[in-house]
């Protein structure tokens, strides 16, 4: 005696329930552009092809993955320092500059090889100068922080916030056109 799961029964007045497979279902929506589900047919809204296309260029653009990968090296770096400090029981001042390191690494190999795919240029030269230019970057961010905090006053979360993001825009502008752009 052969025992079917009740989501294997059909359902609906026309008898289209989940016995149809996915590749059925598919085929059919893609065929009338309705889908049917449990005996309700439902019309489907087509995306235009224009916004479809732009959705994909952009998810696939330089600044999507340079975005993508700043989410990605701010998670790692708190997750480093978390482990540096709360797992290997390093000092804070020893466990965030380790994780800052570690993610240094990180950023660099992912710009180069994922978000600007720059492996022309020799990868010793191509380092440093990255290296040179996020050690910048940190000064400025920190100085511009203690000149903005120190005359406004404000709350210091929106003047971080504000710094981060210009930062972040002139870091894709300035890795772009310089550190990982492509040779003439």
């Amino acid at each position: 005696m052969s025992h079917s799961p009740p989501l294997a029964r059909t359902c609906g007045r026309d008898g289209i329930g989940f016995t149809d497979g996915i590749r059925e279902k598919s085929a059919r929506l893609r065929e009338t552009g309705r889908l049917d589900f449990m005996g309700c047919t439902q019309s489907v809204v087509h995306v235009p092809q224009k916004i479809t296309e732009k959705y994909r260029s952009f998810r696939e653009s330089q600044f999507f993955r340079f975005a993508l990968l700043g989410a990605v090296s701010f998670a790692t770096n708190l997750g480093l320092t978390y482990y540096f400090v709360d797992v290997l029981r390093l000092r804070p001042e020893m466990g965030f500059p380790a994780s800052l390191a570690s993610v240094l690494l990180l950023n660099f190999a992912a710009n180069r090889w994922f978000v600007f795919e720059a492996t022309e240029q020799s990868l010793g030269g191509q380092f440093l100068t990255f290296l040179v230019s996020s050690l910048l970057f940190r000064i400025c961010e920190y100085g511009l922080f203690l000149l903005v905090f120190s005359v406004i006053g404000c709350g210091y979360l929106p003047i971080v916030a504000t710094i981060l993001v210009t930062s972040f825009c002139l870091k894709f502008i300035i890795f772009k056109t310089h550190i990982f752009a492509k040779p003439c």
